[in-house]
């Protein structure tokens, strides 16, 4: 068989028909929730995250769509203060129970649902959107959420494009509610050339290169070079992701 005669567009659907996330209740997924927080918080995941992160000048984090606050509670003694944000209870729990055992007492949590009222959400500074596009995040961010922002704030989005309502953030921005905005992902895409994004003074546009950096190709050989090493010795493997925890 030769390239040509592959069909990409039915092997990406077949893709998306078998891996795709199907969509939970509140109490299914709350069921599971405290099992994979103690997991996540317990293991090296936010140990060798952090490492990667560049964190001068930070000074406070809305822990969004980290989970049980794994990645908030291991940059919480750099920071002012965490808030854990999740609508599962049992997660929220969970952070709660390894910030006391950490001895942290700047964590809080706020038990919130995407179709709550966000007026008592804390305001931010820089709001990072990196939730995957699902049935449910079509539209997530839109001007409801987007008029909830700090004026002033930044938005940087490096998850998927239709997540975020281009037309209610080009609002935002004119009407001088945003600073900015970052996006790595856009919608629609590609981006006519004649789309009001690709000149405004107030965006940054990327190319699907969030994940690059100074040293990003050095750190992700390493990993792969470690997790051979790992194999080869019989021992556990770092970064493993568990399909029936997210699927």
């Amino acid at each position: 068989m030769t390239i040509e005669a592959i069909d990409f567009g039915r092997l990406y659907r077949d893709h998306l028909a078998t891996t795709a996330r199907t969509r939970k209740t509140a109490s299914a997924w709350d069921s599971r929730a405290a099992g994979m927080a103690s997991k996540a918080l317990n293991s090296r995941y936010a140990e060798e995250f952090v490492a990667r992160m560049d964190l001068q000048g930070a000074t406070s984090l809305l822990d969004v769509g980290c989970g049980p606050g794994t990645i908030g509670l291991a940059v919480a003694h750099q920071l002012q203060c965490v808030v854990g944000l999740d609508y599962s209870s049992a997660m929220l729990g969970a952070m709660r129970a390894k910030a006391a055992e950490m001895q942290l007492a700047n964590v809080e949590t706020l038990h919130c649902a995407w179709e709550d009222d966000w007026s008592d959400v804390p305001e931010c500074d820089i709001v990072v959107v990196t939730a995957p596009l699902t049935a449910s995040t079509v539209g997530l961010i839109g001007a409801a959420q987007l008029a909830c922002l700090k004026p002033g704030a930044l938005l940087v989005n490096v998850g998927r494009g239709l997540v975020v309502d281009t037309d209610a953030l080009l609002r935002a921005l004119d009407e001088g509610r945003l600073a900015g905005a970052a996006l790595d992902v856009v919608d629609p895409s590609p981006l006519p050339e004649d789309h009001p994004l690709w000149e405004h003074p107030k965006v940054l546009l990327t190319c699907h290169t969030a994940k690059s950096g100074s040293n990003f190709g050095a750190a992700q050989f390493e990993t792969v070079l470690e997790n051979v090493r790992r194999y080869v010795r019989g021992e556990p493997l770092q970064n493993i992701v568990q399909p029936d925890d997210w699927c």
